[in-house]
């Protein structure tokens, strides 16, 4: 049985979090925006149901709106534009066991090259909602500011491309959930 969506993007944010967090004197504790976009073969086109949302959504009552609105924002998701923020721990920033055979619920990372701002890498993920293997590249371009891109072939479905730009927005996070709270729902 496939993993839902909504745990496969947990784990991929996680593993950009987690990664992300890793290279300590790049990235601030605190709440990050994440804007992630998925290109997965045997997935529907995430921009085009995106937009037919939206449009369901404004012909609903305003309370209607405000209440599913409300319900995304709990979750730390942005209806705009999909975006998720998410709040990293002091703990989450300051990890610094990224290294080769790193592994997160579902992934394994080898290979690790890192310079100053760039880390690339191979990674191979066995979980039921994402299972292949392929590459990712992480690029910090400064303490507030990360993305990621990970090019995987899955097994089953064919080829994967999922993107991650993170911006710090703040120091507080407020009752954003942190990345690690996220994989535990």
């Amino acid at each position: 049985m496939k993993r839902p969506f909504s745990s496969l993007c947990a784990t991929l944010i996680l593993a950009t979090s987690v990664s992300g967090a890793a290279l300590a004197q790049s990235v601030e504790p605190g709440l990050w925006r994440y804007a992630t976009s998925f290109d997965i073969a045997g997935l529907p086109n995430l921009n085009e149901q995106l937009e037919m949302m939206k449009k369901q959504m404004a012909s609903l009552p305003p309370e209607m709106q405000k209440m599913m609105q409300d319900q995304m924002q709990a979750m730390g998701v942005n209806f705009k534009d999909m975006s998720a923020q998410v709040c990293m721990t002091p703990e989450e920033a300051s990890m610094d066991h990224f290294e080769n055979g790193y592994s997160d619920e579902d992934c394994t990372f080898n290979n690790i090259q890192k310079t100053n701002k760039v880390w690339r890498g191979d990674v191979k993920c066995t979980g039921e909602g994402l299972n292949g293997s392929g590459t990712f590249m992480m690029t910090f371009h400064s303490k507030k500011h990360f993305t990621s891109e990970f090019d995987l072939d899955q097994t089953s479905e064919g080829p994967a491309n999922i993107k991650l730009d993170a911006t710090f927005v703040s120091s507080d996070c407020g009752s954003v959930p942190t990345t690690a709270s996220i994989l535990n729902r």
